[in-house]
């Protein structure tokens, strides 16, 4: 497998370390040292290289930063590729239900299992299948809370995860917020259930 990465600058978050594979992007680190060789560890049968795949890539980056500078215009419409990662059914499932989580609303845990039609139990393990995302911003995270409205962990950091929701006017003081709080009935109302349907058992967004 060929992966393609590209270091970059955030004004807004620093560097930013993005990997492509011919199919789409499979993963932008917010990681301080923007080290590549994480990549390996991550990828570790994969091939990586510099160059990417095609001069349409280099305009996803573009893209990426654009909305990073402004997160108040929609995402960018960017294929993702999650094959890399060889997601679980359950870990996919989760991973493309982020995906119908709107800018400037959040989700706790246990809603998230509730979206997914797993009792609210099964919240630890919706953490952790959350905590596996390899694609920063573009598949939210950042956008689920602890039970209690608590910013929780975060891959790339607490401090980060709060600079994201407050890019998006996502108000946190303290620990957490409650501001924006998505409720499972939103995400239904919202017609995510298709979108879910539709990438399901994919590994390709």
């Amino acid at each position: 497998m060929q992966i393609a990465y590209h270091l970059t600058t955030s004004p807004t978050l620093g560097p930013l370390l993005l990997a492509f594979t011919p199919k789409g992007l499979c993963a932008l680190d917010l990681s301080p040292a923007a080290d590549p060789t994480i990549l390996n560890q991550r990828f570790p049968n994969a091939t990586l290289q510099t160059d990417l795949f095609s001069p349409t890539q280099y305009e996803y980056i573009t893209q990426i930063l654009t909305y990073l500078s402004d997160t108040t215009q929609p995402l960018p419409a960017i294929p993702l590729d999650f094959t890399p990662s060889h997601p679980s059914p359950f870990r996919l499932a989760v991973w493309s239900t982020l995906l119908t989580i709107p800018a400037g609303q959040t989700i706790s845990y246990s809603a998230l299992a509730t979206r997914l039609s797993y009792p609210s139990s099964h919240a630890r393990a919706v953490a952790t299948a959350v905590g596996a995302n390899q694609i920063a911003v573009l598949v939210p995270c950042h956008r689920v809370l602890g039970g209690r409205g608590e910013l929780s962990g975060y891959r790339w950091g607490v401090g980060v995860k709060r600079r994201l929701l407050e890019m998006e006017g996502v108000s946190v003081s303290g620990s957490g917020s409650r501001m924006g709080a998505m409720e499972v009935g939103e995400v239904i109302a919202s017609g995510s259930t298709g979108l879910f349907e539709k990438y399901r058992y994919t590994g390709t967004v």
